[in-house]
């Protein structure tokens, strides 16, 4: 039978039994829906909407870099829809930060399990990193050099977990970091493609989603960005620059013009 002869059969058998009903094809007071498998038949009255999506396991896997704060945990939530199975990777300063921040993580990723398949975490820690870069580079460049490092060992991870890119919390211009030319810099220590996507979320709307998908009520997603982010352990100064920038200026000065 086709869909529209058991519709035909069903209506008549609910006229027969209430015959103080009548058919009508748009606008209906009521409407049920069945779907007919070799199992047998479902009936519903209702229908409730879901997250969406893909299924899990049919978008490639991907590797998250997660900071325990609002951003990544939506970001992974949104990957994870398109069905991608992720491994994610958080970045620590223990000890200069107490374990908060690690236990948050997990309770987080153990949320975003609920719509993906059993996820997997390393913990790095990145302060001899941010000591090192701290000892022996420009001050106006640490946080690009943090970055960098955390995207190579990202991508070090990835390749571990045969997986085929990162994705990143990243929104454009939410912070110094994150404008064109620092995105620029930093995501070219890696052959590995980059998703980001909330790029062109404000942090209202990002909030919105992470209070709905529920990650914002764990205790290290509401601190302020400076005492949760691993790259402000050591203060950057005041005016942040971009190397991109700097690297073009100096081309042009050894170059004698501009190009």
């Amino acid at each position: 039978m086709s869909s529209q002869e058991v519709a035909a059969k069903v209506g008549e058998a609910i006229l027969n039994v209430n015959p103080n009903l009548s058919v009508k094809m748009k606008g209906a007071d009521h409407i049920c829906w069945i779907e007919m498998t070799d199992d047998g038949a479902y009936v519903a009255s209702e229908k409730l909407k879901g997250i969406g999506g893909l299924p899990v396991g049919s978008g490639g896997k991907l590797v998250s870099m997660i900071s325990g704060g609002i951003d990544s945990p939506v970001a992974s939530w949104m990957m994870l829809k398109r069905g991608a199975p992720i491994h994610y990777v958080h970045f620590h300063n223990f000890p200069y930060t107490d374990r908060g921040s690690m236990d948050s993580v997990k309770d987080m990723i153990a949320v975003l399990n609920r719509v993906g398949i059993k996820a997997t975490i390393s913990m790095i820690n990145l302060t001899p990193v941010q000591e090192e870069i701290a000892a022996v580079c420009n001050p106006q460049f640490r946080v690009i050099h943090y970055r960098r490092f955390m995207f190579r060992i990202a991508e070090r991870i990835a390749l571990r977990e045969k997986a085929g890119g990162l994705i990143t919390g990243e929104s454009l211009g939410q912070v110094a970091s994150q404008t064109v030319q620092n995105m620029r810099t930093i995501e070219a220590v890696t052959k590995l493609p980059v998703f980001r996507p909330l790029i062109g979320l404000d942090k209202d709307e990002i909030t919105i989603r992470a209070r709905n998908i529920g990650t914002f009520r764990f205790p290290s997603a509401r601190m302020p960005t400076a005492a949760r982010c691993s790259c402000r352990i050591i203060l950057p100064p005041r005016r942040w620059k971009s190397w991109w920038r700097k690297t073009r200026r100096s081309s042009t000065s050894r170059n004698g013009s501009r190009r």
